[in-house]
């Protein structure tokens, strides 16, 4: 923040790039709307532009500078996979109490839409709370979760813990929960880079 605190923007999603070179002097120019409906777009000249955002949102950017094949080829193909996710908050770690404890780890359900479960690694043993990841899904199964109602994919992750866990997961529950689906996400709009081979 020291360093660039006072020439940072906030606030501003980026809509498009243009590049201009006169008498030796590149410039590039970030663009944004204010207002979603207005045709033009506001923008600002800078000497150097790094882009960190994924290529599923460049792809939606116009203007763009002329790249060459190679990239604009990368940006328009480059597959991303789609992923939620679902972290409920419990009374109690239950799942490290019994004939058959649980110590951390991830493992694949079989009930559809649940995926994967992660139990948390940090403070074996302790007697407070703890949140589990009860829900993980990504690629295919994960688009079809992510166009559940919130309360839906709530709901199954609930009765998933209960069907591996029995009652004490229906005691132990809060209501409490996280839910996360990078698909919606208007920054992202994925999970994850997934490239093709070749």
């Amino acid at each position: 923040m020291p360093l660039v605190g006072d020439r940072t923007i906030f606030n501003r999603t980026v809509v498009g790039l243009t590049y201009s070179s006169e008498n030796n002097d590149s410039k590039v120019s970030v663009h944004w709307r204010e207002d979603p409906f207005e045709l033009e777009t506001e923008s600002e000249e800078f000497d150097y532009a790094i882009i960190s955002a994924p290529f599923s949102r460049v792809r939606m950017w116009s203007p763009m500078p002329p790249y060459s094949s190679l990239l604009r080829r990368a940006i328009d193909t480059m597959e991303y996979d789609a992923t939620c996710k679902l972290a409920l908050h419990y009374k109690s770690r239950f799942w490290e109490k019994g004939d058959k404890p649980i110590f951390g780890g991830c493992g694949f359900t079989d009930v559809p839409g649940a995926g994967q479960i992660c139990y948390p690694s940090y403070a074996l043993n302790s007697t407070g709370p703890g949140v589990v990841l009860a829900a993980f899904s990504y690629g295919r199964p994960s688009r079809s979760v992510s166009a559940l109602k919130e309360e839906d994919y709530v709901a199954l992750g609930q009765r998933t813990m209960i069907e591996i866990h029995g009652e004490v997961a229906r005691e132990e529950w809060t209501g409490e929960y996280e839910r996360k689906c990078w698909a919606e996400d208007e920054h992202i709009g994925a999970g994850w880079a997934n490239p093709a081979i070749g």
